[in-house]
């Protein structure tokens, strides 16, 4: 089991909020990631809001399935919508009330407390369905807990599918061997070089930088940007919808004004750009205003520095 994990280790998943004992929602799969997705997003100043199109994207579903997702998601007030149709999680209340089991800790806002289960992400061109890629995950992270299954019927019920369709599922998945017996459970199979492929890559993971003694530094008057720069520009292109060129410019600017500009105040002003950005003006990602926002504001920086060196050798 460990080393079925330690080999998905690279690749792009969903916390899925577990299901409160004794306790059946009507959440189909494909309803329970967005939900569970957007729940991972929320709360406070990090709370982020997407498009259909964005969350479509991120999570591999097609776009037509988001109007069914987001009847059903209204209908049980999961669903928050900003005045421009982006979505937001809400606390689960009233009849979705007790839908989801929690932690046993408990505390902290309610984002945080709830249990969850690892679903990965299908990729382009898979050969399995949402369905079946679900019901895999889940016995990934239930195998050898209290909640191993041993009947495909356990393992619907927590993916949110009927018993038949969970059973066709794991027939689909053993003809696959990506499933196979262990006495009277059932076992996922660590994926071949082939089977891994049909499933998302996650973001690239940040290489350390060793230092190396005896080595003169290079010289260079902009400096390369920090190594979560890698990161961030991942989560731009993946949360926010930037595309190559977008991710260019930004940067360039970056890149221009280093070592002064930190992957920080980019991020703080990218939160600033998403909050003014007109969609229905301008379609499309807030590029264009991150950009201007960072020329302004590392602009008056440079200024500032320029003063102070001026009036500091005015007064030496």
């Amino acid at each position: 089991m460990t080393d079925t994990k330690t080999v998905m280790g690279s690749k792009r998943f969903v916390r899925v909020l577990t299901k409160a004992k004794g306790v059946r929602h009507p959440l189909r799969v494909n309803q329970l990631l967005v939900y569970s997705f957007l729940v991972n997003r929320a709360g406070g100043d990090r709370r982020r809001t997407y498009s259909q199109r964005q969350l479509s994207r991120i999570l591999g579903l097609g776009i037509n399935s988001f109007q069914t997702i987001r009847r059903v998601l209204l209908k049980y007030n999961l669903l928050g919508l900003t005045e421009s149709g982006r979505w937001y999680a809400k606390k689960p209340e009233g009849e979705s009330e007790g839908w989801f089991a929690c932690k046993r800790t408990g505390g902290g806002e309610w984002y945080k407390r709830f249990a969850y289960w690892v679903c990965y992400l299908p990729a382009k061109g898979t050969e399995l369905t949402l369905c079946q890629i679900a019901v895999w995950s889940a016995l990934v992270s239930y195998t050898g807990s209290k909640k191993w299954s041993r009947y495909a019927k356990g393992l619907g019920v927590t993916v949110g599918v009927t018993a038949q369709t969970a059973a066709s599922a794991v027939k689909r998945l053993r003809e696959l061997d990506l499933i196979g017996p262990y006495g009277e459970y059932l076992v996922p199979l660590t994926p071949t070089a082939e089977a891994l492929g049909w499933f998302r890559d996650g973001p690239p993971k940040e290489k350390k930088e060793v230092p190396q003694v005896g080595r003169m530094p290079l010289v260079d008057d902009r400096p390369p940007p920090p190594v979560g720069w890698d990161r961030f520009k991942a989560r731009l292109r993946d949360d926010f919808g930037y595309t190559p060129q977008d991710l260019d410019e930004v940067t360039a600017v970056f890149t221009e004004y280093r070592p002064h500009s930190t992957v920080e105040e980019v991020r703080d002003l990218l939160l600033a750009a998403e909050k003014q950005h007109d969609r229905k003006r301008y379609p499309g990602s807030s590029a264009r205003l991150l950009v201007s926002k960072m020329q302004t504001y590392y602009g008056e920086m440079k200024k500032a520095r320029e003063y102070h060196d001026w009036h500091t050798r005015l007064r030496a």
